[in-house]
């Protein structure tokens, strides 16, 4: 029998929608808490119904639901549509800091025409190499990667405690290219091209490590920001052998295309 720990866990990732940033044009608004727009909820509540409904096909029953709770990043694109999701549906809502989107530093708010007038170089720099170049008082993307692994081992302790197999996550473009980049042990420099679409469901299985806490979530404790270039690259490697299995599941995140 498959240990209960090891189980296998669907995790339905579910990017935001539109944001009120987002309609001045292409802004980066990582930790930046600006709303959603109307059309952005909408966005989001298509997807998710469209995955209700499939299930509710495939179980021929009016009843079955896809998930068992929602949980989401605490930033208020994320978390005021999973409020009303929770309600609307009775599932049980998890708040989780570490799906929070990565942080631009001072880069934050800016649209990137006026980043590339100012810092043309710069900006082709973490487009093209993002582990290369990390914008003034920023989260570096290999400091990102360590928290994204520490955020999965989080929604997996969740699922353990209260016995789930499938849940809804709610979060940002950046953590799900991130994802990618760990399912598909891809090299950084193409995780900033990864297609993550608004308003997009983009599902993975995850076997959890056996241990009832990995390496990867004992970081908790630590800022990453406080800690060399030599110890995040040494935790990243570590994380990699322990956060578990993670296999990306592209069909579904195609056929629930916004």
């Amino acid at each position: 029998m498959q240990n209960d720990i090891d189980k296998t866990l669907r995790l339905d990732f579910l990017r935001h929608g539109e944001t009120t940033l987002l309609t001045q044009g292409n802004v980066l608004r990582g930790r930046t808490d600006d709303a959603l727009t109307q059309a952005g909820f909408a966005q989001m509540h298509s997807t998710f119904s469209q995955a209700w409904r499939a299930e509710q096909s495939q179980t021929q029953t009016q009843t079955q639901t896809p998930w068992q709770a929602i949980i989401t990043s605490p930033l208020s694109r994320c978390l005021d549509f999973a409020k009303v999701q929770s309600v609307a549906h009775d599932l049980p809502l998890f708040v989780i800091d570490e799906l929070q989107e990565i942080d631009f530093g001072d880069w934050e708010g800016c649209a990137t025409a006026e980043l590339y007038a100012k810092f043309p170089d710069e900006l082709a720099t973490y487009w093209q190499a993002p582990q290369d170049y990390t914008p003034p008082n920023a989260e570096s993307v290999l400091a990102f990667r360590v928290r994204v692994g520490r955020a999965l081992e989080r929604v997996a302790s969740v699922c353990r405690t209260h016995e789930f197999e499938r849940v809804c996550v709610v979060s940002h473009g950046g953590v799900i290219k991130m994802l990618y980049h760990l399912a598909q042990q891809a090299c950084l420099e193409k995780l900033l091209g990864v297609p993550v679409a608004l308003g997009e469901l983009h599902s993975f299985d995850y076997v959890p490590v056996s241990a009832p806490m990995s390496v990867a979530a004992d970081l908790a404790n630590e800022k990453a920001e406080n800690q060399t270039e030599n110890q995040i690259k040494n935790q990243t490697q570590t994380q990699t052998q322990t956060i578990g299995k993670l296999t990306a599941m592209r069909a579904l995140e195609q056929k629930f295309r916004d």
